[in-house]
């Protein structure tokens, strides 16, 4: 084995890659093996809490990968006896296997007789890492046991690999925690049925959630144009265009949060200076066809502090639909104030906008069966009025 700065310079650029994109475990992995001279490859971590584990394998078969998942991870005594003696000394901790599990007591183990001899017995490297807080993490190569056993220089290569796979495996959890974090809060803002388009600093759309992406489908009142936000009505382009770049201008910096001073020269006031500002945003009605009422459309501007970011929102575009029905209520007050299944479905029409001689007919009840209910909904939530009652269930998470 030869180790170059060329080859440890690819090797690192992958591990970093895989930090990132969790797809390029594999990658990593194979060139790792490569430069190894082994034929197979794994990595492994194990939060100490849950006791779930991550792992990435190249050289075992699928089947193999998933029984190792499965079961043989928890009978993996090299692992364990690893990680144990890099507990016991501190720092990481590298080694050939027969310094840590003798042969003839591997030989005897599960993971030997049920995973590794039906595939061939094995040569095996390993080290455990240290300063994962929470987690215990290693990482493996085997080469079959007709080849010659790895010598010291691929332990030098190990050792070389291990502060860069720590720091790798901190980058990764911290981009994986955000992805999180992103994705329950688009999952709450989806939950929520929200219709909002981001724009950037030129206006381009960003992203859309599901429910403005289907009012843009519809080509009634808004739709995308070169990726841009477009009114049907041509009359309303300027005006629609005019809040976003205000709002957009505030957002990144040009507007109301950092104003441009400019000398006056030919006024009363000359000498002094103006100071101007991009409106930030603002609401306009956008039409569509008959008989449908107008679209509410309202525009915020949105500031993002990295400088790191490529595409950075600037706006935000929120549309409200008139005719939408809002989000059910019905089913949360059911379970807060004990309500009926009637007494929530009717709830739910009510704060669509139906009257009550509307929504009675939709339950097909009469409308002194449905007072009858009501009154029941105002003794249960403490409410007196149509108004009251609204107002208490606008007030909770709707569901869809």
């Amino acid at each position: 084995m030869s180790l170059t700065p060329e080859s440890l310079s690819a090797i690192l650029d992958l591990l970093y890659e895989a930090a990132a994109d969790p797809d390029r475990w594999p990658d990593f992995l194979k060139i790792f093996c490569a430069q190894a001279e082994a034929t197979r490859a794994y990595f492994l971590l194990q939060d100490s809490d849950t006791h779930r584990d991550f792992s990435v394998q190249i050289g075992f078969t699928e089947e193999e990968q998933r029984d190792y998942v499965a079961h043989y991870a928890q009978h993996d005594i090299l692992f364990q006896r690893i990680v144990e003696a890099q507990q016991r000394a501190g720092g990481d901790w590298i080694c050939e296997r027969s310094a840590l599990v003798p042969e003839s007591e591997y030989r005897k183990s599960v993971i030997f007789n049920e995973f590794i001899l039906p595939a061939g017995p094995t040569h095996v490297a390993a080290a455990a890492l240290s300063g994962l807080p929470g987690m215990a993490g290693g990482i493996g190569i085997q080469r079959p046991q007709t080849h010659e056993p790895f010598g010291q220089e691929t332990l030098s290569l190990i050792t070389i690999i291990a502060p860069h796979l720590k720091r790798a495996i901190g980058f990764h959890r911290m981009l994986g925690k955000l992805r999180d974090e992103n994705q329950d809060l688009r999952q709450t803002i989806e939950h929520l049925n929200a219709p909002i388009v981001s724009t950037d600093p030129t206006g381009r759309v960003l992203q859309t959630t599901e429910s403005a992406r289907r009012i843009l489908e519809t080509r009634d009142g808004l739709y995308l144009s070169h990726r841009r936000l477009a009114a049907t009505a041509h009359a309303e382009n300027s005006r629609l265009e005019s809040l976003i770049r205000g709002a957009s201008a505030t957002g990144s910096g040009a507007g109301a949060d950092m104003v441009v001073e400019y000398p006056l020269t030919h006024s009363p006031q000359a000498g002094r200076s103006a100071r101007w500002s991009a409106p930030s945003g603002g609401a306009m009605l956008i039409s569509r066809r008959p008989p449908k009422r107008p679209l509410q459309l309202v525009v915020y501007p949105f500031h993002s502090s990295s400088v790191f970011i490529e595409t950075r929102p600037s706006a935000l575009v929120f549309l409200i639909d008139p005719h939408a029905t809002p989000p059910a209520r019905g089913e949360l007050l059911r379970a807060l104030y004990g309500l009926t299944p009637t007494e929530s479905r009717l709830t739910d029409l009510l704060t669509a906008g139906m009257e009550l001689k509307t929504a009675a007919e939709h339950l097909r009840l009469t409308q002194n069966t449905a007072r009858f209910h009501l009154k029941a909904i105002f003794r249960k939530t403490a409410t007196r009025s149509q108004s009251n009652l609204i107002r208490l269930a606008l007030s909770l998470p709707g569901t869809r």
